[in-house]
């Protein structure tokens, strides 16, 4: 019996949802739509990539990645809710594949949590991230405007 459960969940994890299936989610489903803008390919997720969902999750952002060789991938995760450790797991791994095609992958409109377990696993330091929340952005250590050069020679003295 518990055999039988093994193969079934396995089943389930393997199943991926295509760009026409607008069924209600299932668990284990995951649905995302893409739009190339010049050298662009955008990405949108249209639910969370949890543990439930991370085997359909990385099908499905890789299939819409290749769809395009666009040098550049966003990943739009604003109706991504939930991203767990193993969503974030998926989004490293899609990170790799595609930066061993000479393509850099970036994260737009990550959700505050999302953000803040990339910076204390430190993964913000492999994604550019886009947000269109200026808070989001400074504490992300990307000020939404260029940083004052520091000139080292100064520290320290007083006049």
């Amino acid at each position: 019996m518990c055999a039988d459960r093994l193969k079934s969940s396995r089943a389930e994890r393997n199943r991926f949802a295509t760009d026409n299936d607008v069924s209600p989610s299932a668990l284990s489903d995951f649905r995302a739509y893409s739009q190339v803008t010049g050298q662009e390919t955008v990405i949108y997720a249209q639910n969370s990539i949890t543990a439930g969902n991370s085997g359909p999750a990385h099908e499905v952002l890789l299939q819409h990645a290749n769809r395009s060789k666009t040098p550049v991938v966003v990943l739009d995760l604003e109706k991504a809710e939930i991203v767990d450790t193993t969503g974030l797991g998926v989004l490293v791994e899609i990170r790799k594949i595609l930066a061993s095609a000479n393509r850099r992958v970036e994260i737009q409109n990550p959700s505050r949590a999302l953000l803040r377990i990339m910076n204390i696993t430190s993964v913000s330091r492999l994604f550019p991230v886009r947000t269109s929340r200026p808070a989001e952005q400074q504490r992300l250590g990307q000020p939404l405007t260029p940083p004052r050069p520091d000139n080292d020679a100064d520290k320290g003295r007083t006049s």
